[in-house]
């Protein structure tokens, strides 16, 4: 969720499941081939979900000059999302 400030993230609709990555810390992991073809513009009050596998980039600038962006990152089990 944003906070402050603006990006755009940019994201793919296919799992990346198993495709080769650097993991970086648990649970966050650098694609050696990144594929992110669409992009969403986030303002203060938005927020996207990504499922596990879904491949996202964020903190993309808005034009040419980066700018401090302020946001929350929250990570629910996916099981949250499941039918009871």
């Amino acid at each position: 969720m944003i906070l402050a400030g603006e990006e755009i993230i940019g994201y793919g609709l296919n799992s990346v499941i198993g495709q080769p990555a650097t993991e970086r810390k648990p649970d966050l992991y650098i694609l050696d081939n990144p594929r992110v073809p669409h992009q969403i513009h986030l303002r203060a009050g938005d927020f996207v979900t990504l499922y596990p596998g879904e491949p996202h980039q964020a903190l993309c600038a808005i034009g040419n000059i980066p700018a401090p962006v302020k946001k929350a990152v929250f990570k629910v089990p996916v099981s949250y999302f499941t039918p009871l």
